[in-house]
């Protein structure tokens, strides 16, 4: 395979491939379809082209979400990262381990905004014939059917997915128009020429669209067209235009069937085009929430092209595509990283910023940041740029052998919760602008096979109350989960707390509902205390020097 390093092609030379093509003028015009998209059908020479076709190669159905469909199951995390995601590699199934079912949970709310990148790539597959159409329900990939068709789907998904990837991420091709123009050329020139998809933004990093590039076309004075199946609008051509001698590019499309063209462009300061090389999805892909052995290295028996994974901490939100809070990590020198009055800004040294590409019309869902893993940050959610009040938004941190989220927050229009989770994982606490928190998921990796998983909820009186939790695992307070109301406004709280253990041979769910708890006052979970003779969980409440002990009950053939 030729080297992905960018070759400096000049207009002239350009030209020269194009004298020396012996492609045929393509012919045809353009023609109008789905309302305002329009077929685009090349109408001048081309200069590269890779054979691949949107009515023959492409997918027959618009890109989706946000609907019924099947998503990402544990075979296709399995299928991305290996061994280190199951609690049990060697049994037929695999059983995810809590940090991999808190990143496959993530991972299929973010496709509610589209699965243009997973669409891109596996209409790649098929033309490549690395995926067989015949293999999930037709002869040719433009007679696939979406529905009721779960196989198509999560391999679908897990083509989305892959662009989260650290392996991906490392072999994305990002450079000026005129260098991806030249990229293109170099692959379709190769002997075995090179499936690439073209991922681009607008210029302020919002509408993150991927698309299927097949052909250079000329179009005179300096400039070329990308010939491109989107799979917004099947079956037909369009075109990213480029003009080399200024360095830009424009596409036209709709934000939705039947409304009017919207503009996306860009130049060489801009960075917002990049292309994935259908190669670098389909390869095993580093884990960096698969947890650490004591060397500091990532641990787990996958394979992994691209090196272990980075020592990252990942934080996402989950929330409407359309409206949703923003995030603002904030570290201990005060350094920022997400939206400061709705403009995106990354401060935090180490950090990224990585936008989604979903490409359903209309819809700009949070980006995902990644942190140093040695990193403490503050984490405020906004609500100043709402359109009306939201209900069940998610935020989290994956890291290690650790997922911290809190889940069901509701935001009012102008409000601000914080969520802060200290750096090695081990304690947060959430602050609620409402009077109805969140419910808090704790999850960890205590040992090698053994998996703790705590949900927690509670209702203050007052508005502004936190909540408090904290889990060691090593020292002298290690096997107990440990609440703390200090922080709660008003006299009292009352909690929920669920538990579920699991290991190779069990899965076991402890619970108890209605914990009332004054202000100031502890409660500690001893999960290392259950054995035959005692098959619960003790709870311990300490308030004003008195203790009181209760139980959290296994919940039996559930």
């Amino acid at each position: 395979m030729p080297s992905r390093t960018l070759a400096a092609l000049t207009v002239a030379v350009m030209l020269t491939a194009t004298a020396c093509s012996d492609t045929e003028d393509s012919g045809g015009k353009g023609k109008l379809i789905h309302g305002t998209a329009i077929d685009d059908a090349p109408t001048g020479k081309l200069i590269a082209d890779s054979g691949f076709r949107p009515e023959n190669d492409g997918f027959g159905f618009e890109n989706y979400g946000g609907g019924d469909e099947t998503n990402l199951t544990s075979q296709e995390v399995h299928n991305l990262f290996g061994d280190a995601v199951c609690i049990d590699a060697e049994t037929e199934s695999c059983e995810l381990i809590p940090q991999a079912e808190a990143w496959m949970e993530h991972t299929n709310k973010s496709m509610d905004g589209g699965h243009c990148y997973g669409m891109s790539l596996a209409s790649l597959q098929m033309w490549q014939q690395t995926l067989n159409a015949s293999d999930y329900g037709a002869d040719t990939t433009p007679e696939l059917a979406k529905e009721d068709n779960q196989p198509l789907q999560s391999v679908i998904a897990q083509n989305f997915a892959a662009q989260y990837g650290t392996g991906v991420k490392q072999q994305m091709i990002k450079g000026t128009p005129s260098q991806i123009v030249d990229r293109l050329i170099q692959a379709w020139f190769a002997e075995e020429k090179e499936g690439m998809s073209l991922g681009f933004y607008k210029r302020d990093g919002s509408g993150g669209h991927e698309i299927t590039p097949y052909a250079i076309e000329k179009a005179g004075d300096g400039q070329v067209n990308i010939l491109v199946y989107d799979n917004n609008y099947p079956g037909v051509t369009q075109k990213v235009r480029v003009d080399l001698t200024r360095d830009t590019w424009e596409y036209k499309t709709t934000t939705k069937p039947g409304e009017p063209v919207d503009l996306y462009e860009g130049d060489a300061e801009t960075g917002t085009l990049e292309l994935t090389p259908v190669e670098a999805v389909t390869e095993t892909q580093p884990c960096s929430f698969c947890g650490r052995n004591d060397d500091g290295e990532q641990s787990g028996k996958g394979s992994a092209k691209g090196g272990p994974a980075a020592d990252t901490k990942l934080v996402y939100l989950d929330g409407d595509a359309a409206n949703h809070p923003h995030l603002l990590l904030t570290d201990d020198a005060g350094h920022r990283t997400g939206y400061i009055d709705g403009k995106l800004v990354n401060e935090i040294p180490g950090a990224a910023v990585s936008k989604p590409k979903g490409g359903k019309p209309g819809d700009d869902p949070e980006p995902e940041y990644t942190i140093p893993g040695d990193k403490h940050v503050t984490i405020t959610l906004d609500g100043g740029h709402l359109t009306k009040n939201v209900k069940d938004v998610q935020v989290g941190i994956i890291y290690d052998a650790f997922d911290v989220a809190a889940e069901q927050i509701q935001l009012r229009k102008g409000a601000k919760d914080i969520f802060d989770v200290s750096a090695d994982m081990s304690r947060f606490s959430y602050t609620a602008s409402d009077t109805v928190s969140p419910v808090v998921h704790f999850g960890a990796s205590i040992s090698d096979d053994k998996y703790l998983t705590f949900n927690v909820s509670n209702s203050a009186d007052v508005a502004g109350s936190t909540m408090s939790a904290e889990l060691p695992l090593d020292g002298k307070r290690f096997g107990r989960f440990v609440l703390d109301t200090s922080k709660v406004k008003g006299d009292s709280a009352a909690y929920g707390i669920e538990v579920i253990y699991q290991d190779k041979k069990d899965e076991i769910r402890f619970t108890t509902d209605d914990v009332e708890m004054n202000t100031g006052a502890k409660a500690a979970v001893r999960w290392d205390k259950v054995d035959e003779k005692r098959p619960y969980m003790p709870l311990l409440v300490q308030d004003a020097g008195e203790k009181t002990w209760s139980k959290l009950e296994p919940v039996v053939n559930e």
